[in-house]
């Protein structure tokens, strides 16, 4: 089967689908980069509970030890 020839056309179209692709990633590194400053505030709930279970580890060897 023989392929037909590319029309310039065809390439006009890959250039604007392109610039739509690099759009569409800039604005998803910009959104993954707002995503980023949220971790230092999901930190703080897992340190509590960690300090939580520590405290009643402490507490359980005091009442039991």
């Amino acid at each position: 089967m023989a392929s037909e020839p590319k029309r310039p056309d065809d390439r006009d179209d890959n250039v604007v689908s392109l610039r739509e692709a690099r759009a569409r990633q800039a604005a998803a590194q910009a959104k993954s980069k707002n995503r980023s400053g949220n971790k230092s505030e999901r930190k703080i709930p897992a340190l509590l509970i960690f300090l939580g279970l520590l405290a009643i580890l402490v507490a359980y060897k005091f009442l039991l030890g």
